[in-house]
């Protein structure tokens, strides 16, 4: 019997306007190692984060703790940790070092 040719596991999907991330695996690459990063999110992804929380996010990967975010962006520190649950939620993570890196390691913040 002829082993039956596949191609190697593919993905794409659009990261931000004009940009396409494009994702290839060797065959037999174990799904859970691929899927982990990405399952947890909408399937929206970047857009899954308002503008708002992008901005919070920003700040923090720049080091700001919440009452320097909340003096940047002029509202109160109650609404930044607000911004930092929704965020925690919407990347599936549980603290605030957590969603910066997820957040860098998806490209949603540099």
């Amino acid at each position: 019997m002829a082993a039956a040719s596949r191609s190697p596991t593919t993905a794409s999907a659009t990261h931000s306007p004009g940009c396409t991330l494009i994702a290839f695996a060797p065959l037999g690459w174990p799904d859970e190692e691929l899927l982990n990063e990405f399952q947890q999110l909408p399937q929206d992804g970047v857009s899954s984060l308002n503008a708002r929380e992008l901005e919070v996010l920003e700040l923090a990967a720049e080091g700001r703790n919440a009452p320097a975010v909340a003096t940047e962006l002029g509202v109160s520190a109650a609404t930044v940790r607000t911004h930092f649950g929704h965020i925690y939620e919407k990347l599936g993570v549980s603290d605030r070092a957590a969603a910066v890196a997820k957040a860098m390691r998806l490209g949603m913040i540099a």
